[in-house]
């Protein structure tokens, strides 16, 4: 729901850029990077904080389900950043690419799981849903010359945490806003 919500609100403001290629190709790479970076983080946390939060919410009984749900949630990345790209291919006119990709990842799903789950159980489907993720909401985009830019910003939103210089200018970005909203709301209101 997060990322749906996210993207509602943010993809106006992208679509009024697109008359202005290089500005709309940046909205979608710092928007798709943003997604990114929640979903990274959140995956981050479930692996540090896993079996805790597994007792915590359904009990120790439940533990062993610990290393499904440090596999699953990688997923995420791949689910966050499809959020954008439903609109993406809605707005370009590029619907039909929906069913192309959905129909790759259905398939890898199906074929995964028929390898994967004899030999490794619940680990396996956990692993065929990542990669089924993966295939759906980013490597399908490769088989089309019309989604394939996006297919290369995704990419290049998976390599974010290798991208320092880009991190920095977020941050620098970020905080630019922050001091601005506390001077726009008068002096004495800074934390």
């Amino acid at each position: 729901m997060v990322p749906v919500v996210l993207i509602g609100a943010v993809f106006p403001a992208l679509w009024q850029r697109r008359g202005d290629a290089d500005a709309y190709e940046r909205g979608l790479q710092g928007s798709l990077d943003a997604l990114f970076a929640l979903a990274f983080a959140l995956a981050v946390i479930v692996q540090i904080a896993g079996r805790p939060l597994v007792a915590l919410l359904f009990g120790a009984q439940f533990a062993a389900s610990t290393p499904v749900l440090q596999i699953h949630i990688w997923a995420g990345v791949f689910v966050f950043m499809r959020a954008l790209l439903n609109r993406w291919l809605t707005a370009e006119d590029l619907l039909r690419f929906a069913l192309v990709t959905q129909l790759a990842g259905a398939a890898m799903n199906v074929g995964l799981n028929l390898v994967l789950i004899p030999r490794h159980g619940a680990v396996g489907a956990a692993i065929a849903t990542v990669i089924s993720y993966a295939t759906a909401s980013w490597l399908a985009l490769f088989l089309s010359a019309r989604t394939r830019p996006m297919g290369w910003m995704m990419g290049k939103s998976l390599l974010l945490p290798l991208r320092w210089r880009d991190l920095s200018l977020y941050a620098g970005q970020i905080a630019h806003d922050w001091r601005h909203r506390d001077s726009a709301a008068g002096p004495d209101v800074r934390p």
